[in-house]
């Protein structure tokens, strides 16, 4: 079903794969390597198809998941080991936060659930997406639920903690601009109105799959994880707008002028670049919505 439904909505973005067999030990299953094979895609938005296919979820069933949600942010709230997150519960508790994000005045859409930069396909010639793939844990969230998972492809965390790509501000603004474009929005208060919730509904997908445990098919339990995860504190701890250059190994051995044009001065101290290539861009945010027509 989350296949053929994830069909309908992207098209193309999702493979018809062709299963070949397995590799590996016949008599253990969990040692084997399945083998399957699809044709090359071709990709357009992905998250604005799921903004111009919502889907129709019943009165009853948004009660029910929003209940549910209510439980684990009063769990938040109690727990002192995760106080940092107390002002955005809070937020969330609020008119806009989950009785707006569950309703019907706001779009249901399939999400994948497991976007990492691994299940993301990208054309290596335009950068573009060229197919999502991996829908096991597909499920109806609210529209942005899972657009924390562009987060994690904007920067890296060596020690001693999480440094933002220095394009991050321009891949962040190729993605709301292919968006806008996609679904027909100009400029305009309209615009803002319709970004707010899904970045708030972001920071609860995001706080759902770092503070909680889950079961098997991705739904948070009400059982809190034994410390708090160290990206969701990197994350959460600073503003996201905040755009940081990430220090290369390979730059701190290069000669001044190497550094300086890669955004280091002589003296190691971190400068902005303005780095827009395609190549830099990618790294910053593979799933930045670019459209290609």
């Amino acid at each position: 079903m989350n296949t053929s439904l994830a069909r309908y909505i992207h098209g193309d973005l999702v493979p018809q794969s062709a299963y070949h067999g397995k590799l590996g030990d016949e008599k253990d299953d969990k040692k084997n390597l399945l083998i399957y094979t699809m044709p090359y895609l071709q990709g357009k938005s992905y998250f604005a198809r799921c903004w111009l296919k919502p889907q129709v979820v019943s009165p009853e069933v948004l009660q029910q998941t929003k209940a549910s949600f209510k439980i684990k942010l009063a769990i938040l709230k109690s727990s002192e080991k995760f106080a940092f997150l107390h002002g955005i519960v809070t937020e969330l508790e609020g008119e806009s936060g989950i009785s707006h994000l569950f309703s019907n005045e706001y779009p249901q859409v399939l999400n994948h659930m497991d976007l990492p930069g691994t299940n993301i396909l990208v054309n290596p010639e335009s950068f573009a997406i060229s197919g999502v793939i991996d829908r096991s844990l597909a499920s109806i969230q609210p529209f942005g639920y899972e657009l924390w998972a562009s987060r994690g492809m904007s920067g890296a965390m060596p020690e001693p903690g999480w440094h933002d790509y220095c394009s991050r501000g321009v891949t962040e603004s190729a993605f709301w601009d292919g968006f806008w474009h996609a679904i027909g929005i100009k400029e305009g208060q309209e615009r803002l109105d319709i970004q707010r919730p899904p970045l708030l509904a972001s920071k609860l997908g995001l706080i759902m799959d770092f503070t909680f445990y889950r079961t098997l098919d991705g739904n948070p339990l009400d059982e809190l994880k034994d410390s708090p995860a160290r990206y969701l504190g990197e994350w959460l701890g600073s503003p996201w707008s905040q755009v940081l250059p990430i220090r290369h190994p390979a730059v701190e051995d290069a000669p001044a002028e190497a550094q300086e044009a890669s955004g280091e001065t002589a003296e190691g101290q971190k400068v902005a670049t303005t780095d827009t290539s395609p190549v830099a861009c990618t790294q910053a945010g593979i799933a930045a919505e670019t459209v290609k027509e």
